[in-house]
């Protein structure tokens, strides 16, 4: 009697485990780890990192680790208008929408939840131009002339940036001069080191 006791006992133990290794499988914390190891293999390491801040941002409003299949549409739009209230810039929350979005797009290609709580969630926030300001003619020369007498380099580095477009950080940093064509005027951006991972073309 006393063994069957012991092992309906264990067998509880055992149940209330597999019970909760499964909520922490589910979990929108466990998930969103999950989630950012994978996107090593895909995305820069950039944008990884803006996904990592956006998507921390989202759980701690939420306030409770909850499981990924409980978050609802409601709760996306409520988090829109909570950055709203914030004074975040429209751009600001598409972009934290667009990381919940595409971390849940994840979820479903791995069966782990059916619907991705972001389809069709309106645009808020107030409209603000993102965009750095352009630089003017004066601008233009007085870092032309502060780097060309203090940092001839840095200056070649900002007309790379400006005339062919390429990105400071691992296109422009990882660039080498078998990568430029100077009888056509072409620089090749490699896709292992472009930010989209293509192949380009760009030309001065």
């Amino acid at each position: 009697m006393y063994a069957n006791k012991f092992v309906q006992k264990e067998e509880l133990h055992a149940k209330t485990a597999c019970r909760f290794l499964v909520l922490y499988e589910n979990s929108i914390t466990n998930q969103v780890q999950n989630y950012l190891e994978y996107a090593k293999l895909l995305l820069a390491k950039k944008t990884i990192q803006n996904h990592k801040s956006k998507l921390k941002m989202f759980v701690e409003w939420l306030q409770q680790d909850l499981q990924v299949t409980e978050i609802t549409r409601k709760m996306i739009v409520d988090y829109t208008i909570f950055l709203a209230q914030q004074n975040k810039a429209r751009c600001t929350i598409d972009a934290a929408v667009d990381a919940i979005s595409t971390f849940f797009n994840y979820l479903i290609d791995n069966e782990i939840t059916e619907i991705n709580p972001c389809e069709k969630i309106k645009r808020i926030g107030v409209i603000k131009d993102c965009a750095p300001a352009p630089l003017t003619k004066t601008d233009i020369e007085k870092i032309h002339n502060y780097f060309e007498k203090y940092n001839p380099q840095m200056w070649l580095a900002c007309q790379f940036l400006y005339y062919c477009a390429i990105r400071p950080g691992s296109e422009l940093r990882l660039l080498k001069i078998s990568d430029i064509d100077f009888d056509n005027g072409i620089v090749q951006i490699k896709s292992h080191n472009a930010k989209n991972g293509i192949y380009a073309k760009n030309s001065w």
